[in-house]
């Protein structure tokens, strides 16, 4: 397996986080949670495997897997003594289970830097058993304030990630989440960093960002080594449909469930 280096761009233990960071975290995790109950779990591309532990207390077992070899140690550091989480590597493109191997699949901030997307769902489908779903949750490729990733192959719209799950999966769902506030601080902060953006002042790694978020927010907080509620204040996301453009907001999520298998369409 080729491995390619992501940590540079991963939520890792004691990382400086802005209260949004965190509850960002929190929602993704908190949302995979509640599709987890009593479920055979696999996260891909799972980073540091913050959200692993809680998303098992419900599961009935997870298993993360990353492509980086050091978000792989990180993530069984973190994750050490919990017997209903396993640690693997793996390519996303090539899932290495069989087929029907588990009932809820999830892809947090990482379809952006997928080389073959469309092979990702294929083989999210066809390890998910027939109830399965897939939670994607991912940065607004509309978001009027999106800051590329270094590591970014392409960010997608509500309407394109849709489109994108709409060919293996027959049910869809799409939510948002953390709308771009309109008070007059956050317009101007957003302006500030529109402008870093355009003369291309941005740091490009997460740790860097962080010494940038503490000028403009002040005191940060370190990202905990696992999820837990009381780590931020939990915002439900909002059911969206793709039918128009929708730059406010930030993330956006992904739900697709019955998945199409090969007969299907024979």
């Amino acid at each position: 397996m080729l491995s390619r280096s992501f940590h540079s761009t991963t939520e890792y233990p004691g990382l400086a986080g802005s209260s949004e960071q965190l509850a960002r975290c929190l929602q993704r995790y908190h949302m995979a949670r509640m599709l987890a109950q009593g479920k055979r779990v696999l996260e891909v591309a799972c980073g540091a495997g913050l959200g692993l532990g809680y998303v098992a207390r419900d599961a009935s077992y997870v298993v993360g897997g990353d492509i980086d070899e050091l978000n792989l140690t990180t993530a069984r550091a973190t994750n050490a003594g919990l017997p209903r989480v396993r640690i693997v590597g793996l390519d996303a493109h090539n899932l290495p289970f069989p087929d029907a191997s588990f009932d809820l699949l999830l892809l947090h901030e990482a379809i952006y830097y997928l080389q073959d997307p469309h092979q990702f769902m294929s083989e999210a489908a066809r390890v998910l058993s027939e109830d399965g779903k897939l939670i994607v949750a991912a940065v607004n490729g509309e978001w009027k304030s999106l800051h590329h990733s270094p590591n970014a192959i392409r960010y997608y719209s509500a309407r394109e990630l849709t489109t994108l799950a709409g060919s293996v999966f027959s049910d869809i769902a799409i939510y948002g989440g953390f709308r771009e506030s309109e008070d007059l601080w956050s317009r101007l902060l957003l302006r500030v960093k529109q402008a870093a953006v355009h003369l291309h002042l941005m740091p490009d790694t997460l740790a860097a960002r962080a010494w940038l978020k503490r000028i403009i927010y002040g005191r940060l907080t370190p990202m905990p080594t696992t999820v837990t509620e009381g780590m931020a204040l939990y915002v439900s996301p909002t059911p969206i449909t793709c039918d128009e453009v929708l730059p406010d907001f930030k993330i956006l999520y992904l739900v697709a469930g019955a998945p199409r298998r090969p007969s299907d369409s024979a």
